[in-house]
């Protein structure tokens, strides 16, 4: 299990969960003020259906470098 959050800045309406406890060298990576915490999760399919459930019209996807679960 790990912590997740969520960007709350889009990029070309793109938001993106990242796992707080892997080293991330993402330019996406947000600021604390920009972070929407998702809390723990089993893994980061169920952060996506978290966050996906709370901001159904925001493209998510998991982050590329610190996530297994990036898609888009």
């Amino acid at each position: 299990m790990s912590t997740y959050v969520l960007n709350s800045q889009e990029y070309d309406n793109h938001h993106e969960v990242h796992d707080t406890d892997v080293h991330c060298n993402s330019e996406t990576y947000p600021a604390p003020a920009n972070q929407i915490n998702l809390g723990w999760h089993f893994d980061c399919g169920d952060a996506i259906e978290d966050a996906e459930s709370e901001y159904p019209n925001w493209d998510i996807d998991g982050c590329a470098h610190c996530t297994d679960c990036h898609t888009k």
